[in-house]
């Protein structure tokens, strides 16, 4: 009726399920056993609650109102922090137009391996590389004579390169001796002499005598 829709919901009085006890003796006949209650307005349902917060970037909403994740590439889920970080192996190397962190491999570390003593791997390792007669000398950092040995070169890497040390040249006393290209002492007598390994001096052959001296001080004999 007009109240019911003007101030709510209107109720309507009808007879109700149970057996009316009027057909008992001695009941009024105008008394109902039960009633039965409409309501011809039903209330709303509830509204449903607001969809949980998404937090940009790393949360995105779908149409169904749910919050999933949202990582960019190289990246994993981290509920502690609710971003989203790099996977293990992987190093940040930016952000995707969304303002996701983006992440790679990480290019394995290069060795520092100091010429012309050390080479690097195919496999990434820094190994000693030294030159003949020479061994590591962890100090320096460079491959230095074994023990015995003396520096005489370097090869074509420019590593250092030992030998046998070389006696020192023997002396040759001037002006009986003379030095040669290999570095051997060997007599230089003049005109009519010979060697005299006692003096360590040219003397005059048998027969002959001395008459003077050349150019380069030796004994001249005739």
């Amino acid at each position: 009726d007009d109240y019911g829709h003007q101030h709510g919901p209107s109720f309507v009085l009808t007879p109700g399920d149970y057996p009316n006890i009027a057909q008992n003796p001695g009941f009024p006949g105008d008394r109902m056993s039960s009633v039965r209650l409409i309501v011809d307005d039903q209330p709303p349902p509830p509204a449903l609650p607001p969809p949980e917060p998404c937090p940009p970037p790393y949360h995105v909403q779908t149409s169904d109102g749910r919050c999933v994740w949202s990582c960019g590439p190289g990246t994993q889920p981290d509920p502690a922090s609710q971003q989203c970080v790099c996977q293990p192996g992987y190093s940040e190397i930016g952000q995707d137009q969304f303002g996701r962190r983006t992440c790679s491999l990480e290019p394995p570390q290069q060795p520092i391996c100091p010429g012309p003593y050390h080479v690097q791997t195919s496999d990434g390792r820094c190994v000693w590389s030294c030159g003949s007669g020479t061994q590591p000398d962890p100090a320096t950092n460079q491959c230095v004579c074994q023990p015995g040995l003396t520096e005489i070169d370097q090869d074509q890497f420019g590593r250092r390169v030992c030998g046998p040390q070389e006696p020192p040249p023997p002396a040759c006393p001037p002006p009986y001796h003379v030095q040669t290209s290999d570095g051997r002492c060997v007599w230089s007598c003049a005109t009519g002499t010979q060697p005299d390994p006692a003096s360590g001096q040219c003397v005059c052959q048998p027969g002959r005598a001395q008459i003077g001296q050349d150019q380069f001080g030796r004994r001249v004999c005739q």
